[in-house]
């Protein structure tokens, strides 16, 4: 009883952080909207500031550590922490809680097929950041009945449209040619019921919404979880981030407009499965 609790606790202090562009009015409790974004300008040497869209602050979990249960006294609040992503204000028994953006920066256009990495969740004040993998954070607080002893396990699915270009006004204005990919490396699933994480796997997102969806974490548990992309670790360099990735031939950065924000929608889909009679069984009372 005291986690529920803790973790209702925690669900509301969620909702106050708002969410971004791009969330949808037919989200619900086990779907999101994020985004990810790239702009592209005149090519030649990287900007060493890297200049982007700066995050949300809304308060989440470690992507490292799920813990439903945290002690005020052992993790003080940090000023300035920035996850990135669409906090869900709507509420369920099984929840996607959080989802990140897939930020890509302003990149130099380049002849050839470039590899850019997303910016990672963002901690600390400016000048002393930190920084972690990105993730997407859900909780299922369900219980099973009399009837059907046994609680059918969730799984994550994932989906991109192509990138649509945008003026400084939020004003559709181009497309970007196809042929882009999301690479999601070294994805884990977390839960904090037991330290125990599924093998890494990895997904190659095309580019052309939900008939292309990819199921990014399976089997999922009750609980607090998190679904991790890339290494557990934390970074002082956010260049040493490989766990999500854009994958951009020359020809597509080419067909870019300078001063155009390029954006995809990412749809992310919480579904809960069924439970076979077999598995259930009969339960004793």
């Amino acid at each position: 009883m005291k986690k529920t609790l803790i973790s209702s606790i925690l669900l509301s202090t969620l909702v106050l952080g708002g969410a971004q562009a791009f969330a949808a009015d037919t989200d619900t409790a086990t779907n999101l909207t994020t985004e990810g974004s790239i702009q592209f300008e005149a090519g030649g040497t990287t900007d060493p500031e890297n200049p982007g869209e700066e995050p949300k602050e809304p308060e989440i979990t470690d992507p490292n550590k799920p813990n439903p249960d945290p002690d005020p006294e052992e993790k003080p609040e940090k000023p300035g922490d920035k996850p990135g992503g669409t906090i869900n204000p709507n509420q369920g028994e099984l929840k996607l809680e959080f989802a990140p953006n897939f930020q890509f920066d302003k990149q130099k256009v380049s002849n050839e097929t470039v590899t850019y990495s997303a910016v990672p969740t963002t901690y600390g004040e400016e000048g002393q950041e930190t920084y972690k993998p990105l993730f997407a954070q859900v909780s299922d607080l369900r219980i099973p009945s009399l009837d059907e002893m046994t609680l059918s396990k969730w799984s994550l699915t994932l989906s991109a449209t192509a990138f649509k270009g945008y003026d400084g006004e939020g004003k559709e204005v181009a497309d970007l040619a196809a042929g882009s990919k999301i690479q999601l490396n070294d994805i884990m699933l977390v839960n904090s019921k037991n330290t125990e994480t599924t093998d890494k796997e990895s997904k190659t997102l095309e580019l052309t919404g939900a008939d292309a969806a990819q199921t990014i974490a399976k089997d999922g548990k009750q609980g607090l979880s998190v679904i991790r992309f890339g290494e557990s670790q934390e970074m002082t360099d956010k260049a040493e981030y490989k766990g999500v990735q854009l994958v951009v031939p020359g020809k597509v950065s080419q067909s870019s407009i300078q001063g155009v924000t390029y954006k995809t929608a990412l749809t992310w889909n919480l579904n809960a499965g069924d439970v076979s009679t077999e598995e259930v069984g009969t339960p004793s009372v």
